[in-house]
């Protein structure tokens, strides 16, 4: 079961959400209104059973991928052309899998940076009830094959300019327990 609250804005921006479990980019995709760019993991989208799993919830869904990596910017290239085009894009900011008891890992920047070069806001979406599904590595008090979800999205955060509030802004909005 999985419920969605807030409000969705149209237009270009960035969909940041925490990430708990190898689902939540595919429930994302599934209840968003319309379909995303997701940037991921070179290794997550290259290997199986993940590979065939991001083609079968990209035919269903209608979202894509593009593998992003420090070492190759193709990647980010094929996301700041998403934004101008007016698409929105889905970045994980903790940039892995949150296996620990802490409700958030450190952000990393990329998706402020990319806000702020592209001048759309950050939505950010919260994914809460992932960390009960069996197959989550993130510590809970009780696991379930079907979990309830709820997806929360936030307000829009606006670019300002200043990474470090940008930085701020995204993880206020972002869970703090799950």
């Amino acid at each position: 079961m999985i419920r969605m609250n807030g409000t969705w804005t149209s237009g270009p921006g960035i969909v940041v959400a925490n990430h708990v479990s190898h689902l939540d980019g595919l429930i994302l995709a599934a209840v968003l209104p319309e379909p995303i760019l997701f940037g991921v993991d070179p290794d997550f989208a290259t290997r199986q059973p993940w590979k065939a799993g991001l083609w079968l919830a990209c035919q269903v869904t209608g979202s894509e991928i593009v593998p992003l990596s420090s070492e190759r910017p193709l990647g980010v290239r094929a996301l700041v052309k998403a934004l101008k085009n007016g698409q929105k894009i889905g970045i994980f900011p903790e940039g892995r899998i949150n296996r620990t008891e802490e409700p958030l890992l450190p952000l990393q920047p990329g998706a402020a940076r990319l806000a702020i070069l592209c001048g759309v806001p950050i939505i950010p979406v919260r994914i809460l009830g992932m960390k009960e599904w069996i197959f989550s590595t993130a510590p809970a008090e009780r696991k379930r094959l079907v979990p309830r979800v709820a997806i929360e999205i936030g307000e829009a955060i606006c670019p300002d300019g200043s990474l470090d509030k940008m930085m701020e802004r995204m993880a206020d909005s972002l869970p703090r327990a799950d």
